[in-house]
């Protein structure tokens, strides 16, 4: 529950409006995702939204609006998740097919030596051929297990890409929580589920470097760190976008 040291009724007028707002959408959060009831009266409420002067009142409407914009950062923050999780699972298959590579090969060469038919032995390496293929819906190219490493290669690049872009949203967020003075997610379904995209992405980019680590060990792989998924910034062209669309309108003296 916030504190309150004002009489809200009668002090109002000595508060900015960015105090007045950081209450008010407190109170609002509460209600709505917390407890049901908030913390504010009826005449307090009042008085938060009477403005003295036009600098309290663009102080307020900033605040207001950053809060507003907050469902849209949600939708971002899934679509993000979901762009990183496309290609992480791609480069899973990398993974599998890589560890499958050896035993493929064996496979084939039994094939060609037992199978004296030659039809027979022709539909055994075709669904061999089959299995080992791992299809992109992008554009439709087909790659078997002896170019997996030149795939992972090519799809770290758009991992790293899609976990920056969920690391700027991160730091959007964290933005929003610092203008606003509580997080806007809290007391909502979503907050977990945030709290999930977060873990999940962190511990795929280090299942899949330890893949990496792993086989640049066994095969002596030189250009190692090309494998890597690196390090995600935040310092992103989709990073300055939000920033510009949800704080362009931030009074200079707030």
């Amino acid at each position: 529950m916030t504190q309150k040291s004002l009489n809200l009724t009668q002090d109002a007028h000595l508060l900015s409006g960015k105090e007045r707002a950081r209450l008010i959408l407190k109170d609002v959060h509460e209600q709505t995702y917390g407890d049901g009831k908030g913390f504010l009266t009826d005449s307090e409420r009042t008085a938060l939204k009477r403005m003295t002067d036009f600098k309290v009142s663009e102080e307020y409407s900033y605040y207001i609006d950053v809060y507003m914009k907050t469902p849209h950062i949600m939708g971002a923050i899934t679509e993000g998740y979901l762009r990183f999780k496309y290609y992480y699972e791609t480069l899973k298959k990398a993974h599998l097919f890589f560890n499958q590579a050896p035993a493929v090969e064996i496979l084939k060469d039994i094939v060609k030596d037992q199978i004296q038919d030659d039809k027979a032995k022709k539909d055994a390496l075709k669904i061999i051929d089959v299995l080992q293929v791992i299809q992109v819906s992008e554009d439709g190219k087909k790659v078997t297990f002896k170019d997996t490493l030149s795939y992972i290669k090519a799809n770290v690049k758009k991992a790293w890409l899609n976990a920056s872009l969920f690391c700027s949203l991160k730091r959007v967020v964290d933005r929003i929580e610092d203008e606003l003075g509580f997080s806007p997610f809290s007391g909502k379904s979503f907050n977990e589920q945030y709290k999930l995209y977060i873990d999940e992405i962190e511990h795929c980019i280090k299942e899949h470097n330890a893949f990496i680590e792993r086989i640049a060990e066994d095969r002596d792989l030189k250009d190692k760190e090309d494998y890597l998924i690196q390090e995600p910034t935040y310092n992103t062209d989709a990073y300055e976008g939000w920033t510009e669309t949800i704080f362009k309108e931030k009074p200079k003296d707030v």
